[in-house]
């Protein structure tokens, strides 16, 4: 009896150590953010290749992040600009990404974007995070792009793309009404302040959630910092580049 006992134990232990553990990796991003829009191509390549990770989307607000931090995006200092232009390129080229600045990007983000498209986006969560996900990769797609970009700041056009995600008519018209109630404003709200509160300045932050690590000290700026995730996942294949 106790040698059976034994065996059932030791049969316990060989199971539960065979599921794997998934840790969160947890995305913070805004559409306007191009850096960003690499981040979420380089993670998806990760997404089966690095068994561990479990990767969460959360929209915020990088005009409020940068307020919030007395932050300026890198086009509006001419140096950092000139850089931008010639590290983007190269960053695509390099990781084999489809991407490219549209000629409406200055018009877009630095004249027309609003709080109003994180918004759509947080609303759109709420009603259907699968959803969601995809809207984020096909709203990138779209904008980024040197061929008829679409403009995200107009959410007659997030709309349009919300709909090719697979979002249904009755859906959209509820995530446009979902978008200017109290309940959806305090989540980006939330969602800002919480990156704001563990350090953030800019985009793409991406945050890996360690158990008995702070959050404060498992976070990395930047869509090149792949290398590191992957350390603070425990994982010992090195990701997928290119």
């Amino acid at each position: 009896m106790l040698r059976m006992s034994k065996i059932i134990n030791s049969s316990c232990r060989m199971f539960s150590t065979s599921i794997p553990r998934s840790t969160m990796v947890e995305m913070f991003y805004d559409l306007a953010s191009p850096y960003t829009c690499l981040q979420v191509h380089l993670l998806d390549r990760q997404l089966g290749h690095w068994k561990s990770m479990e990767l969460k989307m959360t929209p915020v607000s990088i005009a409020h992040i940068m307020k919030s931090t007395s932050n300026s995006p890198p086009i509006k200092v001419q140096a950092k600009g000139r850089y931008m232009f010639r590290d983007l390129q190269t960053l695509t080229e390099y990781h084999q990404i489809p991407f490219a600045l549209p000629e409406i990007f200055f018009e877009t983000v630095f004249e027309k974007y609003t709080v109003k498209t994180p918004r759509f986006m947080v609303a759109v969560q709420e009603n259907s995070p699968e959803l969601h996900d995809k809207l984020i990769r096909i709203a990138y797609g779209n904008f980024f792009t040197s061929e008829n970009a679409v403009d995200i700041s107009d959410i007659e056009e997030m709309k349009k793309l919300a709909s090719k995600a697979g979002c249904s008519n009755e859906l959209i018209q509820k995530i446009e009404q979902d978008m200017n109630n109290d309940k959806i404003k305090t989540a980006l709200k939330q969602n800002t302040d919480r990156a704001v509160e563990l350090g953030c300045f800019g985009l793409p932050m991406t945050l890996v959630h360690r158990p008995n690590i702070p959050l404060e000290q498992s976070w990395v700026f930047g869509s090149d910092r792949m290398h590191i995730i992957g350390y603070y996942l425990g994982e010992k294949e090195p990701p997928i580049l290119r």
